[in-house]
């Protein structure tokens, strides 16, 4: 019965170890991807708008992507701060997916 109890002592610490890299991975995902789509929303707000006339003609879509990697970073430095949770009031409206989310995790 050690054996038993060994290998599901393992497969249980393999899985936490597995969600809890999978929430780092997810976040970082999400972060790049917001970052991308604010750069990219961004600039072509300010072609549209004319706004990017006045600036050097070096001046385009590279600082744009410099400026979305920034908002990634910060989106994944308030997400790791908040301990990727939801804020105050989002977390009573996500309460439900929050303990269905806990359940699935420890039925894995």
């Amino acid at each position: 019965w050690a054996e038993v109890v060994t290998r599901w002592l393992v497969r249980t610490v393999s899985v936490s170890v597995a969600w809890f890299l999978a929430r780092y991975i997810s976040a970082a995902h999400s972060a790049i991807r917001g970052g991308d789509m604010f750069a990219r929303e961004s600039y072509g707000l300010c072609k549209r708008k004319g706004w990017l006339k006045d600036f050097p003609a070096w001046f385009g879509k590279d600082q744009f992507k410099i400026a979305g990697w920034v908002v990634a970073f910060l989106g994944f430095a308030a997400q790791f701060r908040m301990g990727f949770r939801a804020p105050f009031p989002l977390n009573l409206l996500m309460l439900p997916a929050q303990f269905l989310e806990s359940v699935i995790q420890w039925m894995v």
